[in-house]
């Protein structure tokens, strides 16, 4: 790599070689203004010169700020907040669930009462299943089973919609 750098002083030219990287000192009446001039010394292209521009430099910047500091506030005006569901929504249609899975189970198993099918749909729904309340009819196991998945997926779903609103709280 060669790397050229102008000075004022017209007399002084000096290059110095280390790891196969040269610098030569160019006058300043070479180049107006101080320049770096890099070129590949495997290649014959001609070397590119890079001028200092503070100026322009800080110019671009400050007008880069304002363009996203306007796209930012543009994005935010735009940004609409996410619809919730509100917790009520999400309680109300789980606990439903529950004793409405509750009352088919307590016509299913004619020896449970009301209390037994909601402490099994509890049960079953918070995924404990201590065992000592089981479903008798063997038959009716699909059903059972298809209630415990939709019952697991609104208390998850319940559950959700508590985090979210909690953070939206303490946000």
């Amino acid at each position: 790599m060669l790397k050229l750098d102008a000075f004022e002083d017209p007399e002084t030219r000096r290059a110095s070689t280390s790891s196969g990287e040269g610098r030569i000192m160019l006058p300043s009446a070479a180049v107006s203004t101080p320049a770096i001039v890099e070129a590949n010394q495997h290649t014959t292209t001609m070397p590119h010169v890079e001028f200092e521009s503070s100026i322009v430099d800080e110019q671009r910047s400050t007008s880069e700020e304002r363009s996203y500091d306007e796209q930012d506030e543009l994005l935010a005006s735009q940004k609409e907040p996410t619809p919730r569901m509100p917790v009520m929504v999400a309680l109300f249609c789980t606990l439903g669930w529950i004793f409405f899975c509750a009352a088919i189970f307590k016509i299913w198993e004619s020896e449970w009462s009301y209390a037994e099918s909601c402490y099994f749909i509890f049960i079953s729904f918070s995924t404990i299943g201590l065992g000592d309340v089981q479903v008798q009819r063997k038959d009716l196991m699909v059903l059972c089973f298809l209630f415990v998945i939709i019952g697991l997926s609104l208390v998850s779903m319940c559950i959700n919609v508590i985090q979210v609103a909690l953070e939206d709280l303490y946000r």
